[in-house]
């Protein structure tokens, strides 16, 4: 590691191999002597493992470039700019595939140009500007997907790995509509087959019955969107989720809409009432199943 100049404009230049693995190359300018410091960095990482550097740190594997430029530290006065490019990286067991931030600070504001994270089955965005400062309010837009529940199936461990059977009533319902749809054709035709002699028509397929579900199991899609509104002091949440196909723990939704709100101030996530509002499906038609959000519930066996 080189450091040459004053402080005021000191050039550094470290490239540093780590005792746990990977590399750290930093270069750039530094202003150490003004009372709003000032900083102009480059720095790359390849296979960097934070727990080398930090010893409460999670594991990690980053290849990564990134930049600071700016003056100040101080979020509510600080004018800068940052961005990262995050190559093929694991974040303890989290895996990766890439990722893109711009984001800069100027009048204790956060302006999020772009913020891009995929990883396997899932692609998280978000863009906005939000408060850093007392007074200050911003507006966050975030979406989220992901294509596979399964993929963060490791996230919910389960103990039990027996299976849950089918609620019999449910395909009683199906199987008994099945035969009354064939007695209907049945009763149809009845003055014909008299007439012709023809046969009586067979009762029609009767679809199988569900089989049963591992309560380990996890898979479906989800989709997510929202805005995130006011600052570090206090801040909402608003937002919609939508799922379908999900399986998980034994049980099973077909299709299910949320729209969940919190507000948040400090570390309290709480609604106006003082309580941690439930997310709330919704749904149409006059069956009770499909105003829970076709949630289907299975027994225990």
């Amino acid at each position: 590691m080189r450091a040459t100049g004053d402080l005021r404009n000191l050039t550094i230049d470290a490239r540093l191999a780590l005792a746990g693995g990977g590399n750290l190359d930093a270069r750039g300018t530094v202003d150490l002597a003004s009372k709003d410091k000032g900083y102009d960095l480059n720095a790359q990482l390849r296979v960097f493992n934070a727990k080398s550097v930090v010893a409460k740190a999670p594991a990690t594997s980053l290849t990564a470039t990134a930049f600071a430029r700016g003056r100040g530290i101080d979020p509510a006065t600080m004018q800068a700019a940052f961005g990262a490019n995050l190559a093929t990286s694991t974040i303890d067991t989290v895996a990766i595939d890439s990722a893109l931030v711009r984001v800069s600070t100027a009048r204790g504001m956060l302006h999020v140009d772009t913020a891009t994270v995929s990883g396997p089955h899932t692609v998280l965005a978000l863009g906005g500007t939000f408060g850093l400062a007392t007074g200050h309010s911003g507006e966050l837009r975030y979406t989220a997907f992901v294509d596979s529940l399964g993929a963060v199936n490791r996230f919910f461990p389960a103990a039990d790995t027996g299976v849950v059977v089918p609620r019999p009533r449910g395909y009683a319902r199906v199987a008994a509509q099945a035969r009354a749809d064939s007695a209907a054709v049945a009763r149809a035709t009845e003055i014909e087959r008299l007439a012709t002699g023809a046969a009586a028509p067979r009762l029609g397929p009767i679809p199988a019955p569900p089989a049963s579900i591992r309560r380990d199991s996890t898979a479906g899609t989800i989709r997510a969107g929202g805005v995130v509104r006011g600052g570090i002091k206090g801040f909402d949440v608003r937002g919609r989720a939508g799922l379908q196909d999900v399986v998980f723990r034994g049980n099973t939704l077909r299709r299910g809409r949320f729209g969940p709100g919190l507000r948040r101030q400090r570390s309290a996530a709480v609604d106006d009432r003082g309580a941690v509002p439930a997310a709330a499906g919704t749904g149409g038609g006059d069956r009770p199943d499909r105003q829970r959000g076709n949630r289907r519930r299975r027994s225990r066996s």
